[in-house]
């Protein structure tokens, strides 16, 4: 009995995709929370490329 508890909870349940990777329950939460990063990151530097064409002029001599 043991046994067979063991093998459940140790067994990944999903898609194998060519022995590199197994697509789960889980991949696509993970998918969406690196997009969502990757599009912060982007805003971010759109926004600090802006804020540096209206202080380029600003210099003090």
């Amino acid at each position: 009995m043991s046994l067979l508890l063991t093998q459940c909870c140790t067994t990944k349940v999903g898609i194998n995709v060519y022995g590199l990777f197994i697509i789960d329950t889980s991949t696509p939460l993970m998918v969406t929370g690196t997009l969502i990063t990757y599009g912060i990151v982007v805003l971010q530097f759109q926004l600090d490329k802006d804020s540096f064409k209206k202080c380029h002029y600003n210099a003090t001599i």
